[in-house]
């Protein structure tokens, strides 16, 4: 049976210079649209998943343009509430040479951040119901008081309904302090059955490492994933997972390994795609989740966009070709 999966997230336009300008002296922007759990799921749709994305969406062209976007990926989007008038945005200044890349948010009055009553207008039940698996981020708790509340309602209904639920820190220090977010992670692992992180978001905010995580919490899966920035185009990138059971604890790991680096924004949220797409289909095979999760990460850093719409098929000939010349 197709696997089911249902995230909840804020979409935004994203405006990014020609390259080689800055913000400041630009003349034109290139737009697309993006955000993390709408690109988890367009990979997901791609791998040959079915995935329902909820969200709230001006009622004017820009929401219907957003929209049109996610079904060109065929993500469903029959549960979008539309309302008001107000897309988040973002400005990407790409960094090259030495040069960092900026990210400037403009998402504050947002109609997602805005919403009031949240839980009247969403049927929780009837958006859960066939789903495999529920996806989110830390982003999605940071935007209001109210998109946190309605957040932790699919969060319960999702536990009562005995569905997996995967979740990314994501964490932004623009959006929310450092103290708060880590009182809210701390509310939200109770739910969590599938982890992905980083070495610092355990630190931080759990106060724990890696191998001390499963003591303290009761995570079916911790999925971990480090980069290391050698130059805006060069990195160098780790990851492992490891998977508890009542019978003790898998471990695999990947060494580390440079990559070159077109685009960077995405890059995660490829890499969750792949992981959870291969652990829906083979919860206990854990090597082969992070290999095809690396395989989908590098292969988005040289894809430009937020998105990575690549086939199955397409992931694996890229893992099978390593190396080797032009296919033909």
């Amino acid at each position: 049976m197709t696997n089911k999966v249902v995230a909840f997230g804020e979409i935004l336009l994203r405006l990014t210079p020609q390259y080689g300008r800055c913000l400041e002296d630009t003349p034109s922007f290139d737009c697309c649209y993006g955000g993390t759990e709408a690109n988890v799921l367009i990979s997901l749709s791609a791998l040959g998943n079915q995935t329902s994305y909820i969200t709230v969406l001006p009622d004017n062209s820009l929401g219907y343009a957003a929209e049109k976007h996610l079904h060109r990926y065929e993500v469903d989007t029959k549960h979008i509430l539309r309302k008001g008038s107000i897309l988040g945005s973002y400005f990407l200044e790409p960094g090259f040479g030495k040069m960092q890349s900026k990210v400037i948010y403009n998402r504050k009055n947002s109609e997602i951040a805005s919403i009031e009553d949240a839980p009247k207008l969403f049927d929780i039940d009837e958006i859960l119901s066939e789903c495999s698996l529920f996806h989110i981020s830390g982003i999605s708790f940071a935007l209001s008081e109210s998109c946190r509340n309605l957040c932790f309602r699919f969060l319960e209904k999702a536990k009562e309904l005995n569905i997996p639920i995967s979740f990314d820190f994501n964490y932004r220090k623009s959006l929310w302090k450092e103290s708060d977010a880590k009182e809210i992670y701390r509310r939200i692992l109770p739910y969590v059955d599938m982890l992905f992180c980083s070495s610092l978001d355990l630190r931080v905010f759990l106060d724990t490492t890696p191998e001390e995580f499963f003591s303290g919490y009761h995570c079916a899966y911790l999925i971990r994933r480090e980069r290391e920035i050698l130059s805006n185009a060069r990195h160098r990138v780790y990851a492992e997972i490891l998977h508890h059971t009542d019978h003790g604890t898998q471990h695999c790991a990947c060494s580390p390994f440079e990559i070159e680096v077109k685009e960077r924004i995405g890059t995660g949220d490829a890499f969750s795609a792949g992981v959870l797409h291969s652990l829906m289909k083979k919860p206990e095979d854990i090597e082969g989740a992070l290999s095809f999760g690396m395989a989908c990460f590098e292969l988005k850093h040289y894809i430009p966009g937020d998105v990575m719409a690549v086939t199955e098929k397409e992931i694996c000939d890229f893992i099978e070709n390593q190396n080797k010349d032009v296919g033909r």
